[in-house]
């Protein structure tokens, strides 16, 4: 699912804002992570349980590819020129950071719950913490605005239609 997202957030993301895109794809992993979190299990629903796991992984996927493209472009369009390399190194750095949060978590919990707790319930955890960690990172990504570096492309973009549509309508009555 992961080339197929990049096609289609890199699409909206030239047509609708980075910041947009950005958006979108956040929503779109944080409702499937949580999800995943709230699925019954196989005892309850049987081979629905495995089939809808796979659905919200395919949807994960399809919306992290848009996520890291949509975040290296935003920093990269962002960055000064002479800084450029270093804020777009923030986008793997911040990804082993997520990772490294995510292990030691499953360590802490691992460690301190017995393997029927983990097994029943403690493996729900980290996916139900998407839920409260998405908002706030949605909070703050409704704060940022696009670039600067796509909002001159997207004036010099809607310039051109301007004057193609006012030569148009000229040349119609002409």
């Amino acid at each position: 699912a992961r080339p197929l997202g990049s096609l289609v957030f890199g699409h909206f993301g030239d047509r609708m804002g980075r910041k947009t895109t950005l958006v979108v794809s956040l929503l779109t992993m944080g409702i499937a992570t949580f999800l995943i979190g709230c699925l019954p299990s196989y005892s309850v629903i049987g081979v629905g349980a495995p089939i809808l796991l796979l659905l919200l992984r395919m949807v994960q996927g399809f919306s992290a590819s848009g996520e890291y493209a949509g975040a290296a472009t935003f920093l990269g369009e962002y960055a000064p020129t002479s800084k450029r390399g270093i804020y777009c190194s923030l986008i793997p750095a911040s990804t082993a950071i997520g990772l490294l949060a995510g292990s030691t978590l499953a360590t802490l919990m691992t460690a301190n719950m017995n393997s029927s707790a983990m097994v029943g319930w403690g493996w729900r955890v980290p996916f139900l913490l998407a839920g409260p960690l998405g908002l706030i990172v949605l909070y703050i990504r409704t704060k940022l605005s696009d670039s600067p570096v796509y909002q001159s492309m997207n004036d010099a973009l809607e310039s051109k239609s301007a004057a193609s549509a006012d030569g148009q309508v000229v040349s119609k009555s002409g």
